[in-house]
């Protein structure tokens, strides 16, 4: 699957037409003349430490990349904070609820499986709860940092890089 084209205008349902507008190719409404701007979708990615050397990760059950691990995480929703968002998407793929410790760094895919993606990272830790896959997830597990099955994702992989300060050498697509 690739991102979708919009041909039409999402105020008023005319035809878009593409051309160099605010100096950048974009596409433009020919009724009512707003330009469509195709912006990153953001998201969240969640790094949970147990132990001092050990990561939380969920196996995919959804595209893409079904059956790799990834951290849990996923798409701000409208209406909700970042915030929020790993509240949700924590409980939603593990039914696990955390604190969150601190803000890590962004991340970025470009062209991926959605079009481009921001991907905001929290460093969280685990208040209560039992570990329980669900939503687009069907294992939940801890794994050590040097012992890493392959993830999906290469914003994933760098993150826990840079966590860790180590180079795991894992090659994901995404």
């Amino acid at each position: 699957m690739s991102p979708r084209v919009l041909r039409f205008c999402g105020y008023c349902g005319g035809q878009l037409e593409e051309g160099i507008f605010e100096g950048r190719v974009r596409k433009k409404c020919r009724e009512c003349g707003r330009i469509s701007y195709q912006n990153p979708i953001p998201s969240v990615a969640l790094l949970t430490i147990k132990e001092g050397q050990q990561i939380l990760l969920v196996r995919r059950t959804a595209e893409p990349e079904i059956g790799h691990w990834c951290l849990p995480g996923g798409f701000i929703e409208r209406g909700e904070t970042p915030i929020d968002a790993v509240h949700r998407e924590l409980s939603e793929e593990t039914g696990l609820r955390c604190t969150i410790d601190r803000f890590f760094e962004v991340g970025t895919v470009i062209n991926g499986y959605y079009g481009d993606v921001v991907v905001l990272s929290y460093i969280v830790t685990i208040a209560d709860g039992n570990p329980n896959p669900g939503d687009d997830a069907d294992r939940v597990e801890y794994f050590p940092v040097e012992k890493l099955p392959p993830l999906a994702f290469r914003s994933h992989l760098q993150f826990i890089e840079h966590l860790f300060s180590i180079k795991i050498g894992q090659h994901p697509g995404h």
